[in-house]
């Protein structure tokens, strides 16, 4: 579940080759992040720690193949002070568990 919160799918297929449970709340968990804006999320979890009114730093990289990572971090007298990262393989994930051995179909 936490795997596919984060959106890493080589985390997820290695949870999965050794016996993962949760599948339907997994897949459940990544299709909900498809419809998510990453960056906003990030934010928001942000301001919710450190309250409103700051400024943030968005970066994206390709991480694994198929995936972005999205960092924001939190900046305070111009140096980054908090931040938060997630990547966005939830595509993959959702196809991983729908097409993968032990393949859920719903």
């Amino acid at each position: 579940m936490a795997a596919a919160r984060r959106g890493s799918p080589a985390c997820v297929r290695a949870l999965l080759d050794h016996g993962a449970r949760a599948r339907r709340e997994a897949l459940a968990e990544a299709r909900r992040w498809l419809a998510l804006d990453v960056a906003a999320e990030l934010r928001a979890g942000l301001e919710a720690a450190y309250g409103p009114g700051h400024e943030y730093v968005t970066r994206r990289w390709e991480q694994e193949p198929g995936t972005v990572t999205v960092e924001v971090a939190l900046v305070r007298d111009g140096r980054p002070a908090a931040g938060n990262d997630q990547q966005t393989g939830h595509r993959l994930i959702v196809d991983l568990l729908q097409t993968g051995p032990g393949a859920l179909t719903g």
